[in-house]
């Protein structure tokens, strides 16, 4: 699967390196401002590029889903998913190749947003007295450095989980049309909406879930009240990759 991997990799490094690219364009600008002192200038360099990095999550997720719906549905396609390895094998190397793109964006984002932050506050003192104020405020209401991480933990694993999700349930839409679609021209419409009743269902079980803490007070029971759903999703993840790839072996004609 690492060679499969290595191919997704180079096959669709375009856009990914782009957006790389303009990130660091953006991070030259926003030190240049940083230097001359214009405040205004570093705010929005810091802002466009925080936007960027954030959009990118959602370019990265397009791109996977794209790519899978392009490949089943050209000639390349029995190249792909014929070659002698399993279809698990070549769904699974484009999850990964997904998943540590966005690792590494996710990586440039958490380095590069609190640096920035760090390198304003040791410029504009002003900004810093606030930020120390919002400190002060925090702590008087409870929230430590250690909920911080808890929580910047819980957004992630969420995240990640969210994002898996999309890409494996818009597999199992796209695989499901093209069983019954071969070669006709709306089956894009049918794939986005077998993943809108998909997506739909799920969510809807997942708020029938009960939840293991009631009324949780703090970041740490908050993450656990929602293990339940994160874990509902989890088997949902897997069970979309085994129907994905059993319905490409013996279901879609390619």
């Amino acid at each position: 699967m690492l060679k499969l991997t290595k191919y997704e990799f180079r096959k669709n490094m375009s856009a990914p390196a782009i957006l790389l690219i303009v990130i660091g364009i953006l991070e030259i600008v926003f030190l240049c401002c940083l230097a001359v002192g214009k405040e205004s200038y570093v705010g929005l360099s810091f802002g466009i590029q925080s936007v960027v990095m954030m959009f990118s999550y959602f370019i990265i997720l397009v791109l996977s889903i794209s790519s899978y719906s392009r490949e089943l549905k050209s000639k390349s396609s029995y190249m792909t998913f014929m070659a002698p390895v399993s279809t698990y094998k070549v769904i699974g190397s484009k999850l990964l190749t997904a998943f540590l793109t966005a690792a590494v964006f996710g990586i440039v984002l958490f380095i590069l947003f609190p640096l920035n932050v760090i390198l304003v506050g040791i410029k504009f003192d002003e900004i810093k007295n606030f930020a120390d104020a919002v400190e002060q405020l925090m702590e008087f209401f409870g929230y430590h450095l250690t909920d911080i991480i808890v929580s910047g933990v819980m957004i992630l694993v969420e995240i990640m989980v969210s994002f898996y999700l999309v890409v494996v349930l818009a597999y199992l839409a796209i695989t499901l049309s093209s069983t019954v679609l071969q070669n006709k021209k709306f089956k894009g419409i049918v794939s986005f909406v077998l993943f809108g009743v998909i997506y739909f269902c799920l969510s809807w079980i997942s708020l029938k879930i009960p939840s293991v803490i009631d009324n949780p007070t703090g970041y740490v029971e908050a993450f656990l009240a929602e293990i339940p759903v994160l874990s509902f999703y989890l088997v949902c993840i897997v069970a979309g990759f085994f129907a994905t790839g059993a319905l490409l072996e013996k279901k879609v004609s390619l």
